[in-house]
């Protein structure tokens, strides 16, 4: 009996810690720089612990001279303490800027971490 009760026990504990919350291994970092009429953007990934991480930067532009929609992603070895580009570009901007700049890690195909920066007012 105290052998059933013991294996349950020990079958409860590990399901408890299939349940736990991933540790987290790294930071998303979004940077926006302003110069004239162009916004310099840059994503990276700090590293908290060692891993490998996949990051995606997205950029969302609308205004008055058009729209873009890009991605950029790039696989990243961190290590605690490690900074990397994840992707980097600079955009021109004019009147009616919607500007929604995203980026995203995933650690075995799970996000592990998100942010993103929103500016101007929303498309209808």
């Amino acid at each position: 009996m105290r052998l059933i009760a013991s294996a349950l026990i020990a079958l409860l504990g590990m399901i408890g810690e299939a349940r736990a919350e991933p540790p987290i291994i790294a930071l998303p970092e979004l940077t926006i720089t302003p110069a004239n009429t162009t916004l310099q953007i840059s994503g990276r990934v700090i590293g908290l612990k060692t891993a490998n991480i996949e990051a995606t930067l997205r950029i969302e532009k609308t205004d008055s001279g058009g729209s873009i929609d890009m991605t950029q992603s790039n696989d990243v070895s961190v290590t605690p303490g490690s900074s990397d580009i994840v992707g980097s570009t600079q955009i021109s901007t004019q009147d009616g800027l919607s500007l929604r700049v995203s980026l995203t890690l995933r650690a075995r195909g799970a996000i592990i971490g998100s942010t993103t920066i929103s500016l101007g007012h929303e498309p209808k």
